[in-house]
Parts: C-alpha cells; sequence; structure tokens
C-alpha cells in the first residue's frame, strides 16, 4: 500500500510542470516588501483603467515528499505572459496570453493548456463574476493528447478542472483575494480583518470549497517598481491569511480519498497570499500564493503516512508595456523623481521627446511645478500618439487644481 500511496499523491505535482528527485526546499511565504509598517492608513479601491497591460513572469512550484523526508517529489514551470484588460462600463474583461515561455496548468493565477486560457469577467468591485474559454480549453487539451504530447495520467489530473464550474472556482480563490477582498477597505498598521470565506483546497486537487478562517493585513510601504498604473505613484503590501477547518477539509477531499484505497484520516491547509498592489488602483506588482498541505493516510495492517506538500506561485507584473496605434508593443521606461515633478520617458532606450508647441511646452513646465504629477506625466508621454498636448496638459492642470496649496504660476 505504502507504493501505491507514492503515486496517488505523487499525482499532485502533474499539473504544475514534470517531477524529480530533489528533496522539498524552504518556501516559506514572501517577506514584508516594505519597511515594515510604516505607512498611514489608506483607502484600497479596484479601478484598473481600460487598456492596461502588464508583462507577467511566473515561477509555479510544487514540493512534496512524506514526514520522514522520504519520496521527495518537486515540479517547476516558468511562464512568460502579458495581462490585458479591457472595460465594459463599470465591468473589467481581464485574460493573459502568452508571450514567450508557457507551461501547462488546469488552476492556478494563469491556468494555461497548450495556450488556452480563460478569459475573467470582473464587476466593478473587482470581483469575478464569470468566466469564458473553457471550451477552448477542452479542445486544447485534446488536441495535445492526439499528438501525443500529455500522458493518461496527467490528463486524469487536469480533465475534471476543464470545466466553468472549476474554473470560476479557481479564479474566484485567487482573483477575489488579490481585488475584491481589499476594494473599499480603509486598512492601518496592525489592523487585521478577520472573518471567514469558502475557498477550494487547489494543490490537494480539489476544487470543493473548503471552510476557512481568514485574516487581512496592512504589511507596510512597498516599491512599485519602474512603471506605475495610477497617478499615485504609490504601493503597499497586503497579506491574505487563510486556514481550512479540519471537518470541512475532509469533506472536501471525501471524493478523492473514496477512489483509494486506505483511509484519510487527516488533512490540513494553510494558504498565504502576499501583494504588492497600487492603492488606487489595486493594479498588482507581486502575487505570491502559497499553500501548505499535509495528508495522513491509514491502510489495513500499515502505519499512518503522512504526505506534505507545499504549492507556491510567484508572479510579477511590469507595466513598462505601451499598445501602440498599429497594435504592437514596445519596451518603455518610465522614470520620475517621487520628492518632485521631474520625469523622462524611454522608448526601446531612447528618451521620448515631445513636439515643440506651446501646449507641450507649458505641460512639461507644469509637470514640473507639481511634486505629485511626475508619475502621471510618464504615463501621458508615454502613451501620446502625437498633437500639440493639449489633452496631458489639461490633465496635469486638474491635478495641479486637486491639491493642497495655491496653483503653480506655471499650470496656469
Amino acid at each position: 500500500m505504502r507504493t501505491s500511496f507514492v503515486l496517488i499523491l505523487s499525482s499532485l505535482v502533474v499539473a504544475c510542470g514534470g517531477a524529480a528527485s530533489s528533496p522539498p526546499g524552504e518556501t516559506t511565504p514572501a517577506s514584508r516588501a516594505g519597511d515594515g509598517c510604516n505607512v498611514a492608513p489608506v483607502a484600497l479601491r479596484f479601478a484598473w483603467p481600460d487598456g492596461m497591460r502588464a508583462r507577467v513572469r511566473g515561477v509555479d512550484l510544487t514540493e512534496s515528499a512524506f514526514a520522514d523526508g522520504s519520496h521527495p517529489m518537486r515540479g517547476e514551470s516558468f511562464s512568460e505572459l502579458r495581462l490585458e484588460v479591457s472595460a465594459e462600463g463599470d465591468a473589467r474583461r481581464m485574460r493573459f496570453v502568452v508571450d514567450g515561455r508557457n507551461r501547462m496548468r488546469s488552476q492556478g493565477l494563469a491556468p494555461d493548456i497548450g495556450g488556452a486560457r480563460p478569459t475573467l469577467v470582473l464587476d466593478g468591485a473587482g470581483t469575478v463574476v464569470g468566466v469564458e474559454g473553457v471550451d477552448e480549453m477542452r479542445r486544447a487539451l485534446e488536441e495535445a493528447v492526439a499528438r501525443g504530447e500529455i500522458d493518461p495520467r496527467s490528463v486524469a489530473m487536469v480533465q475534471p478542472n476543464l470545466t466553468a464550474q472549476a474554473q470560476l472556482a479557481t479564479a474566484h480563490a485567487h482573483w477575489d483575494w488579490i481585488l475584491a477582498a481589499w476594494s473599499g477597505q480603509t486598512l492601518g498598521c496592525g489592523q487585521v480583518v478577520r472573518g471567514s470565506a469558502r475557498v477550494p483546497a487547489l494543490s490537494l486537487g480539489a476544487t470543493t470549497p473548503t471552510e476557512v478562517d481568514t485574516e487581512l493585513e496592512l504589511m507596510g510601504v512597498a516599491p512599485c517598481g519602474e512603471a506605475v498604473v495610477s497617478p499615485e505613484a504609490r504601493c503597499v503590501a497586503l497579506q491574505v491569511r487563510q486556514h481550512a477547518r479540519a471537518a470541512s477539509l475532509r469533506d472536501a477531499l471525501a471524493g478523492f480519498a473514496a477512489q483509494q484505497g486506505g483511509d484519510l484520516t487527516g488533512a490540513t491547509l494553510e494558504r498565504t497570499i502576499d501583494l504588492v498592489v497600487e492603492v488606487a488602483t489595486l493594479a498588482p506588482h507581486r502575487v505570491v500564493v502559497e499553500e501548505r498541505s499535509s495528508l495522513t493516510w491509514r491502510a489495513p495492517g500499515e502505519p499512518d503516512l503522512t504526505r506534505n506538500i507545499v504549492d507556491r506561485q510567484d508572479y510579477a507584473f511590469d507595466y513598462s508595456v505601451v499598445p501602440t496605434p498599429g497594435g504592437e508593443e514596445r519596451s518603455t521606461q518610465i522614470m520620475f523623481d517621487p520628492e518632485g515633478g521631474g520625469f523622462a520617458v524611454f522608448r526601446d532606450g531612447q528618451q521620448v521627446q515631445l513636439p515643440p508647441t506651446p501646449a507641450c511646452r507649458a505641460f512639461v513646465a507644469c509637470c514640473g511645478a507639481v511634486a505629485s504629477a511626475g508619475a502621471i506625466c510618464g504615463i501621458l508621454v508615454a502613451q501620446h500618439q502625437g498633437g500639440d498636448c493639449t489633452e496631458e496638459l489639461a490633465t496635469v492642470r486638474t491635478i495641479a487644481a486637486g491639491g493642497e496649496g495655491e496653483v503653480p504660476a506655471e499650470c496656469r
């Protein structure tokens, strides 16, 4: 029975991409991204702009071993994606497209089956309300099977997750805790928001909702990165902690247990989500989702066996991607002085220069005089598509008029 149990639990790493015989490493959750909790209370809201784009690099890692360290398994995969967001009224549609390497995974932050990925529909509060594209994922799996690119054991693991219900569950388990759980919250240092929820035990291959106790906490300030989405270039580190209730977790895994020999006598699940997001929009710059779980199995005439499993998803978002009128994308870097209004924009290594019109000169002068305008001025220049900067000048004047104190002469 010990051998069959190893085979049963080794399937839990299949969806992550392959197994190796190296022992599990240390995969503790992401540390606090700032200098401790030294930020005044912040009001968080979901406000993704239409047309938001980001390059996204991901690492998915699954490791498992028995409690005594024996029979270790490891699956690791990498992905290079592009996030694309479009608006439909207050709703947002988001999807990932392959922009380099990809990997097969039917669950997680960005599921992928041969390049086929779901499109998520978010309401105005950032809650996932719909998922599209599951039929394409199923067809991609069938084509991979026909080409002999996937083994039967992997098919058995992946196929049950390619339903609208399962994809909606995995989307809720990730994106609702990145967006909707925080939108509308005003949090201060040391303040913990406690509650409960029903979340799938994804690392255990089950999408049956499991009751968890939750904690939300503002961890401190955090660097945003080289490019930002919102005019307010301010990021914070947030953390979600979830602990599965034992009875609910056992019920969620009952179907899995019934298919195997022996009895599942114990199960635990701890989930941590570490985020770096922009305060004004909840645009993510870093997302780390980690699930730590264990299963204890008993077979007739055999000692109890406990398998420990770690599933970690780590994604970094780079917003220095600006769509051009022709639909192509260029590598754009926006630099600004957080202490003042100075900024510079580089596209493909060359500094972007605005045309020498009166409105463009006035726009640059106003930007330099408004300390809080550096980030938005950089974004406006990066998105400039010709013309005399009249619209850009109007935008930065609005920012100046909305601040405290007298409007600088350069902005009048």
